[in-house]
């Protein structure tokens, strides 16, 4: 059951974020153009959600319990990626000339908790609102977000010098759309369908477990800590 206290909280978080992207936009040129676009996604989905309340499933409620399911929940994901042929994870592909601090401060923390509010809050609410099935949810969803991740490489396939260079290029970026793919649609069916697992029943309402799924994922990704179970691919 989603509180008005914890969409409340909801919106503090998102609107601290923001904040916090145009103070860094402002005080770290390096790093405008990227926190300029993450400021757009997630000031859209701000919009979005405070035109459309009612038909959002989630809000923010602090506690141990979803962190650590998320942390469960993130760690077997990568384990169980391990035995999908050609699968790839993707991570952002950032300029040098923003530090490796906020690097990683971006790729750790505010894409986790800026996606997970665009694609998860905002656009399901929209569609909820449209009364769209829940497998058009799944789907569509899981499509924006795929597609987001792979627009790099489509664009990047003709720097390649040959075909072969350029088709090996290709499979490799299907393999980061599919697993995109895959974990959008198994956050969106938790946050649709997860109420029926007694154990998630009140944290599939909570944005804290999947913004911490998401973190662990490029936390685990980032520092190569699986490196032996999986590709790395970097996009951006």
């Amino acid at each position: 059951m989603v509180t008005d206290k914890s969409k409340k909280n909801l919106f503090i978080l998102g609107w601290g974020m923001l904040a916090f992207l145009i103070f860094i936009a402002v005080t770290n040129p390096p790093g405008r153009e990227v926190m300029i676009t993450f400021s757009l996604l997630l000031g859209f989905s701000l919009f979005a959600l405070s035109n459309f309340k009612k038909s959002n499933n989630l809000g923010l409620k602090f506690g141990i319990i979803p962190i650590i399911l998320g942390i469960v929940f993130g760690v077997g994901f990568i384990l169980i990626s391990a035995f999908v042929p050609g699968f790839s994870i993707a991570l952002p592909l950032l300029p040098q000339t923003i530090g490796e601090t906020l690097r990683s401060g971006i790729i750790l923390y505010v894409a986790p908790i800026v996606e997970e509010f665009a694609y998860l809050v905002a656009l399901l609410a929209i569609l909820t609102k449209f009364k769209f099935s829940d497998t058009s949810k799944m789907f569509l969803i899981s499509m924006a977000f795929s597609l987001s991740h792979l627009s790099a490489y489509i664009f990047g396939i003709y720097d390649y010098t040959t075909l072969t260079q350029g088709l090996s290029a290709f499979y490799s970026n299907l393999a980061v759309f599919s697993s995109a793919f895959i974990y959008r649609f198994l956050t969106v069916f938790l946050v649709l369908r997860g109420d029926k697992v007694p154990i998630l029943r009140s944290k599939v309402t909570n944005i804290l477990f999947f913004i911490t799924m998401h973190s662990v994922i490029n936390h685990i990704v980032l520092f190569n800590l699986f490196s032996k179970l999986f590709t790395v691919t970097v996009v951006g």
